[in-house]
């Protein structure tokens, strides 16, 4: 039985994860296999166990995608190996490596997604949370591993997922998402061979396009498409195998021929050689304002990465309303953006989290930036209401929390 403290708690059977106090337990708890990770080593005497040590600061700019596949190999082994195999996966307070640890084991082994795999362990450790840099990387865990057991026997320094994260640290003009046209990436990247894609002569990780699907196939393991985005044609997939049923039937509505999509996700060579994209994530497109605006982002970047921030007073961006809309800037004579579409203030915040605007911001948006959206669209809710709603919307795995408690993305 887990303590009372809360210093430790049982994801999974077998596998514990907890903070440094929570090795006093181990014992107690039958614990014979540890995964440490600490800046540094535990002063504690760990001789009576098999440890795993990690030596990484809880910093975002830490590559803790470089001690993934260690760490799952020891997990997997310790359990599989022997009946009575028990894991007690630690950092210093349980929030943050520890729970990037254990959220990459559960992807890796049961499929799931960052979101699902953060969202499982809140139910065992509410203030689990890793910080922003370790959930990007795990973004890229999913996206570049994709779960295959292969990938653990390489060495981890030559992982792409690896190798792209350093570059889009060091690389001050590196966006994280940012928006493109199919015209672009393959006016670009005619001549890519490598896993290195530019767009106007800047690298380009992760990339978001908007489009309409004009051909889908399935297989078992992936939905593949081609979206058409009124620039040109390009390839996509989605890897599906593993993913739940309900969740698979709402993937295969959102892609049907004919249908407008917003999709999230990383270039690749198919195997014709050929340009295309692999996505994480897609969503439909249900205000075609949606497109105006994508095609008004991609300028706007554009711009912004090759000659710097525009001066004061200079082109701005139309902030967006929740569906789509873009706002008219005040004192242009413009009519300004509908308000909020009825419904319950969760149903409200939820299409504010789904908007285009916050949806493309990698640590999602704080709940002040939530309150003002709220006012302008017309709402009059108080704070206590929003962190309430938001608090359900949280334990019902439609938001999770990135930065800190009150910064929030959807999932």
């Amino acid at each position: 039985m887990v303590p009372a403290d809360g210093s430790v708690c049982e994801v999974v059977p077998g596998l514990f994860l907890g903070s440094l106090k929570g090795l006093q337990h181990a014992e107690v708890l039958g614990i014979n296999h540890i995964v440490s990770v600490l800046d540094g080593r535990a002063t504690a005497d760990l001789s009576a166990f098999s440890v795993h040590y990690i030596d990484i600061p809880d910093l975002p700019e830490s590559n803790i995608l470089e001690v993934l596949p260690g760490a799952i190999k020891f997990i997997f082994r310790a359990l599989t190996e022997s009946p009575r195999g028990r894991v007690y996966v630690h950092c210093m307070a349980g929030i943050s490596r520890s729970v990037t640890i254990v959220a990459a084991y559960l992807m890796h082994t049961q499929g799931l997604s960052v979101e699902q795999a953060i969202h499982h362990i809140r139910q065992f450790r509410k203030f689990a949370n890793p910080n922003a840099g370790f959930l990007e990387q795990l973004h890229y865990w999913l996206v570049e591993l994709e779960g295959r057991l292969d990938y653990l026997e390489q060495t981890s320094k030559y992982h792409t997922a690896y190798r792209v994260f350093l570059r889009n640290k060091q690389s001050s003009k590196t966006e994280t998402v940012r928006n493109v046209t199919i015209r672009q990436v393959l006016r670009d990247n005619m001549d890519s061979s490598s896993d290195v894609y530019t767009v106007d002569g800047i690298e380009l990780q992760l990339m978001t396009l908007v489009g309409r699907i004009i051909q889908q196939t399935e297989t078992s393991a992936c939905i593949t498409y081609t979206l058409h985005d009124g620039t040109g044609s390009m390839g996509g997939m989605l890897y599906v195998n593993d993913v739940k049923e309900d969740e698979l039937n709402r993937t295969r509505s959102d892609l049907r021929v004919g249908n407008y999509v917003r999709v999230f996700g990383v270039l690749r060579l198919d195997q014709e050689q050929n340009i295309s994209f692999q996505s994480y994530k897609t969503r439909p497109v249900t205000d075609f304002n949606e497109i105006t605006y994508h095609n008004l982002q991609v300028m706007f970047q554009r711009l912004h990465l090759k000659q710097g921030a525009p001066p004061q007073g200079g082109m701005v961006v139309p902030a967006m309303q929740a569906g789509g809309m873009p706002q008219a800037p005040q004192g242009t004579g413009m009519m300004a953006a509908p308000a909020l579409a009825g419904g319950s203030l969760a149903d409200q915040l939820m299409a504010l989290y789904h908007s285009p605007d916050v949806m493309c911001l990698q640590q999602g948006i704080h709940i002040n930036d939530i309150m003002a959206k709220l006012k302008q669209s017309g709402a009059n809710y108080s704070m206590d209401q929003v962190k309430e709603t938001v608090e359900m919307l949280v334990n019902e795995a439609q938001l999770y929390s990135t930065v800190d408690d009150d910064t929030h993305r959807a999932c």
